[in-house]
């Protein structure tokens, strides 16, 4: 569901802003970890109004990382759902420009536009752009530096004018952040692969809270057969999964993965 927000024309093809009220929390899998992570988030944005009173600067941002579809951005909107919060979200390998000095300048706009929006505001693939100065390459001109250099320079922007959003950035190549970067998140979680065991769990709930009969066998079969799927691969194949058993009539429901060659 889109957001009422609308976003000007001149940043829009990096930015998307959601309404996430009808996040379907009843299939969602909130782990222990998760629900830890999430705990953090709302301390701080309680703590972050206590600094304010003290008259000292503290930005509520998280910087989760780890393996790709461990769910990093469907925690961010679950987070956004809880807290009843738009969910804007910037891809940063999507704004990198080939025009020289376009990135900064875009990732610059985006900060301006967000600044007064009270929102989960998510830098998605912070490491595509964010890399470690001094390891980039020759031929980019120190264009990435610059802009890693931009977003820090952001970020703490919005530690000074006292924003109202939650930033939440992520990676799947945390080693490549630059480590001054990193520094200006105040919560630093790694997000970790599920157990076949929770995947076994998520599976149930997902496909049970839409009155899909499944037995454990059947789940159980999958996930030792599939056992390096994530989050993402698995929640792709029960779709499409979905997809097959509504045509069949709603009969014999079964869960199969595809692999890509």
């Amino acid at each position: 569901m889109q957001s009422i927000i609308e976003v000007p024309d001149d940043i829009k093809d990096f930015l998307v802003i959601s309404d996430c009220s009808d996040f379907a929390e009843d299939r969602y899998m909130l782990t222990p970890e998760l629900k830890q992570i999430a705990k953090d988030i709302v301390e701080t944005r309680k703590l972050t109004a206590e600094m304010r009173k003290m008259n000292l600067d503290y930005l509520n941002a998280t910087l989760l990382y780890g393996p790709p579809g461990t769910g990093k951005t469907k925690f961010a909107k679950y987070l956004a759902y809880k807290l009843k919060m738009d969910f804007a979200f910037l891809n940063l390998a999507n704004l990198v420009d080939g025009i020289m000095g376009s990135t900064s300048r875009n990732i610059t706009k985006v900060f301006d536009f967000i600044r007064d929006k009270k929102c989960i505001f998510m830098l998605d693939e912070l490491d595509c752009i964010a890399v470690q100065r001094g390891n980039e390459s020759a031929a980019t001109g120190g264009e990435m530096s610059r802009i890693t250099i931009t977003i820090m320079q952001q970020l703490d922007r919005y530690k000074e004018s006292k924003v109202d959003c939650i930033i939440l950035a992520a990676t799947n190549r945390i080693e490549q952040v630059d480590t001054a970067l990193q520094s200006r998140f105040a919560i630093k979680r790694q997000m970790i692969p599920w157990s076949n065991e929770m995947k076994e769990k998520y599976i149930s709930k997902f496909l049970r809270s839409l009155a899909i009969d499944i037995t454990d066998e059947s789940i159980h079969e999958y996930v030792v057969k599939n056992s390096r799927c994530q989050q993402r691969e698995i929640e792709a194949d029960m779709t499409r999964c979905i997809v097959e058993w509504i045509k069949n009539g709603r009969k014999d429901y079964r869960l199969e993965h595809i692999r890509i060659k």
